[in-house]
């Protein structure tokens, strides 16, 4: 069991990371992720808005899920709320606007690191 543990907590680090990096991108290169994700903005407050929504919840996300490394189990709460709400709002928009493969791979990734931190949530036990 404190393998699997350790794995998933090797996984946490790795996807924060990752989220980091995204957060990056879209902070540092907005221009390369909009043409990554094709998405167009022609207004200096439009460019903001993509920019932050599209950055602000990866940020929290990763940072909320290094807390946990630190800090204990209760900090994977708010990291699941943060990935559902993100795969639900993901989910919803593909349905009634259709879909595409970087939505696709999107509902990947969140719903693979909503499976880890739930079955982490459930194998930490220890605070």
């Amino acid at each position: 069991m404190k393998t699997i543990i350790t794995i998933c907590k090797v996984l946490i680090g790795l996807v924060s990371l990752m989220l980091l990096y995204t957060w990056a991108r879209w902070f540092f290169e907005p221009a390369a992720m909009y043409a990554l994700y094709e998405v167009n903005a022609e207004t200096v407050a439009g460019i903001n808005m993509l920019k932050a929504n599209m950055s602000s919840g990866v940020l929290a996300i990763a940072v909320l899920s290094l807390i946990y490394l630190f800090k204990g189990r209760k900090w994977l709460l708010p990291s699941m709320v943060a990935v559902a709400c993100m795969l639900f709002t993901r989910i919803g928009f593909m349905i009634l606007e259709g879909s595409a493969p970087q939505v696709l791979t999107g509902i990947g990734m969140e719903a693979f690191v909503l499976i880890l931190w739930i079955i982490l949530y459930r194998l930490d036990k220890k605070e």
